[in-house]
């Protein structure tokens, strides 16, 4: 990234902070935000220790983006859409890099949604652990 430019400096961190966590729809403008129409999701991640969010944080401590995480049945890290929509090439692509390494030190594989063994999706391999519900994002495969 440019050094002239505001996420020259991106940190990405699992989030620990449990107000942190439910903010993560208002961050970023998505469904997920305080009165969106799937806020119930941000309480799930939040309780259930198998979803986490990722955030990128520039050097100020302002969110560029944001991801969640599952871990599935399967032992699979399933990597969800980075937020916002707008997010630049490049922070995703430094997302990517961060599911590659996460998954690596978890000892799992990623999740391929294209491989032949998915063709019903990863929607019944993460379980519930204390929410019932939670908005199933798309699940994508990292670059």
């Amino acid at each position: 990234l440019d050094a002239d430019d505001p996420e020259s400096e991106v940190v990405l961190r699992l989030e620990r902070e449990p107000f942190e966590v439910l903010r993560m729809g208002s961050y970023v403008g998505s469904c997920l935000a305080l009165g969106g129409i799937q806020s119930y999701s941000a309480p799930a991640v939040l309780l259930d220790i198998n979803k986490q969010v990722i955030y990128a944080r520039d050097r100020r401590g302002h969110v560029l983006g944001r991801q969640v995480l599952a871990i599935s049945d399967t032992d699979h890290l399933v990597c969800f859409d980075v937020y916002p929509a707008s997010a630049s090439e490049r922070l995703q692509e430094l997302f990517w890099e961060y599911d590659w390494a996460f998954a690596e030190a978890l000892g799992v594989e990623l999740y391929d949604p294209e491989a032949p063994e998915e063709a019903d999706g990863y929607h019944g391999s993460v379980r519930f652990v204390l929410a019932h519900d939670w908005w199933r994002d798309h699940a994508v495969q990292p670059l």
